[in-house]
């Protein structure tokens, strides 16, 4: 069984982060309130991290070779197959905070 939480806002996000304990956090680059890299490293800093996945358009993104990428399971570079992303998420899922990348 799987249980999956959708927030709209980073700042949702954050709360269900905080609220809840999950296998992996799948996040868009680009939110409205905020970016996916700085939900990852909030959520990095929790004591119930697990992996996450990021999702962007951003084909040569400035972040790309940052340190905030190593707080990334796997990036997925938008359009991306279903196999691509169940791939991601089934790595992020069995390294828990590797680097899966995708």
């Amino acid at each position: 069984m799987c249980q999956v939480d959708v927030a709209t806002t980073k700042a949702q996000a954050q709360q269900l982060l905080l609220a809840n304990r999950y296998h992996v956090v799948v996040t868009d680059y680009q939110l409205c309130d905020g970016c996916g890299l700085e939900l990852a490293a909030f959520h990095a800093d929790s004591e119930h991290a697990a992996g996450v996945v990021l999702m962007s358009a951003c084909v040569e993104a400035p972040w790309a070779k940052g340190d905030e990428c190593s707080k990334l399971s796997a990036v997925l570079r938008k359009p991306f197959t279903i196999a691509d992303f169940l791939g991601a998420v089934e790595a992020a899922i069995q390294n828990a905070g590797g680097v899966a990348g995708a």
